[in-house]
């Protein structure tokens, strides 16, 4: 009967540890990304990411925030999502991170409001010409 039990403890330690494991690249995610949004102190900022010349979406863009450690990346349609603690402005960059796989683009950076932008924004990156 101990036996039997002692067989069970370890499958539990097993399963606890495991699960232990799994949930660190979480926290750690949660931690760098910024992590779901604080309702009552944080905002959403989203929007798109095109070509200039083309008006294409551009996957593989880094979004980030001046003076806020977190940033996002375009996905495949362009389109992006970032929290950020609520401010009466904002500067944002946008750096071509993934090479040419994608095109290469120009860094572009931009000073916003939210009152001028209501959290959505179009931007429209210029093909680097050094290819």
């Amino acid at each position: 009967m101990s036996k039997l039990l002692e067989k069970d403890r370890k499958r539990i330690r097993m399963i606890a540890r495991g699960i232990s494991a799994a949930m660190v690249p979480l926290m750690f995610q949660s931690c760098m990304y910024g992590g779901p949004p604080d309702r009552e102190r944080d905002i959403t900022i989203y929007g798109t990411v095109v070509s200039e010349n083309e008006k294409t979406p551009i996957p593989g863009i880094k979004v980030s925030v001046k003076d806020i450690h977190s940033y996002t990346i375009t996905n495949e349609n362009g389109y992006f999502v970032i929290y950020v603690p609520i401010q009466d402005s904002y500067k944002l960059k946008f750096e071509d991170i993934d090479g040419i796989e994608n095109g290469s683009f120009d860094m572009h950076k931009i000073e916003i409001s939210l009152e001028e932008t209501n959290n959505s924004l179009n931007i429209e990156l210029i093909e680097d010409d050094a290819e």
